[in-house]
């Protein structure tokens, strides 16, 4: 099209949304129409690799700031810092150039405290997912977040030592609309504080939730507090949620708490059970409460059994797929599935037999009409 270029501003941008980021960058050069234009959509989304990078970016900001009347930083929706170390003084630089963004993931954030974080909600009041791993924030950041991002649904914590038993508390993080939490760490020592856990209980919105590396102790006693009994009719603090996930909680499925917690909320969707010591049982609680999950994770539990995975596979019937690596499962037990299910042979060439890792629509659907 010849008078690409001179198309309305309007039905412009709303085409370049439709193609990838190198046809977008391509059309930022046709002229300078299409470059004011491409501009906002080629920053929404910035994913900085290294810390040179983020230093030409920083100069960007604050010369845009100080000679265009359009801030190159205003544009930014989506920010991923995944691949070195951020600072506080990176983060005190980039704040104030930052305040339409939405979204903001930092994996490596051992040198960040709240030097920095806490003014971030203020620059940041937009933010409604945070990713956050190894920082050092305390209650101060926290606290923060809850007076000014009132939109934030999303909060993933890993190895974040400044997490105690007042950071998801309500009055910490009171005014946000949290849907979506998740805690992890390396050790479970790390999140072995019963009261912080119980201050998930407070999200009545939530509908993800993901504990990785915490105490089994803590997990038990935070899935027995999640219902609430009154005029003997049972409540779930938490009628909302569709997506668990728990891993690497040693012992878990050694009684009847995970059962239990799992028949008293039938909306869950997803469940993912990794290296929990279940067995049996817990299957079977699945495959009588949970009518409408599609996808279950049950990968590293050895106690399980096949007839115990196809009892759950027959009565759920919404299921489409199970994921199975390293429970013992072989092509024996399961010989309806087909080749892309099963491990590849070099990670078991001593083995009589091959293990699958899962079990997808077509080998679901072919044990269900079987009479197995």
């Amino acid at each position: 099209m010849n008078n690409f270029g001179s198309l309305p501003f309007e039905i412009l941008s709303l085409i370049l949304k439709q193609v990838d980021q190198q046809d977008i960058y391509t059309c930022a050069f046709v002229n300078q129409h299409c470059h004011r234009a491409a501009i906002p959509l080629l920053w929404r989304t910035l994913s900085v690799p290294d810390a040179e990078t983020a230093d030409i970016i920083t100069d960007l900001f604050e010369s845009s700031s100080s000679s265009s009347p359009t801030l190159l930083g205003h544009h930014v929706r989506h920010l991923d810092f995944r691949f070195f170390a951020v600072t506080d003084r990176l983060l005190l630089r980039w704040m104030p150039h930052l305040p339409q963004v939405t979204t903001l993931t930092i994996f490596s954030g051992g040198a960040i405290t709240d030097t920095s974080f806490q003014h971030l909600p203020r620059h940041c009041p937009r933010l409604q997912y945070l990713c956050l791993r190894y920082s050092l924030i305390t209650q101060l950041s926290f606290r923060a977040l809850g007076q000014h991002c009132l939109q934030l649904r999303v909060l993933h914590l890993h190895e974040c030592s400044g997490v105690d038993n007042t950071t998801l508390s309500k009055d910490a993080l009171q005014r946000c609309p949290l849907e979506n939490i998740a805690l992890g760490a390396n050790d479970p020592l790390h999140l072995s504080n019963v009261t912080t856990m119980i201050g998930l209980t407070s999200y009545d919105l939530l509908t993800n939730l993901s504990l990785t590396y915490v105490s089994t102790p803590v997990v038990k006693q935070l899935l027995l507090m999640t219902t609430t009994t009154n005029n003997d009719c049972t409540t779930s603090v938490w009628p909302h949620l569709t997506y668990l996930t728990v891993s690497s909680c040693a012992d878990l499925g050694s009684d009847d708490t995970l059962s239990w917690f799992l028949q008293r909320h039938p909306t869950l969707r997803y469940v993912s059970l990794v290296r929990v010591d279940l067995t049996d049982l817990t299957l079977d609680a699945i495959a009588a409460s949970l009518h409408h999950v599609t996808r279950v994770n049950i990968s590293r539990n050895q106690g399980i059994t096949h007839h115990g995975i196809r009892r759950m596979v027959h009565q759920c019937r919404a299921l489409t797929s199970v994921s199975l690596y390293g429970c013992a499962q072989t092509e024996v037990d399961f010989p309806e599935v087909e080749p892309e299910c099963i491990e590849p042979a070099i990670f078991h060439r001593q083995e009589p037999h091959r293990y699958i890792h899962k079990l997808d629509q077509e080998a679901i659907n072919t044990i269900r009409t079987s009479r197995s």
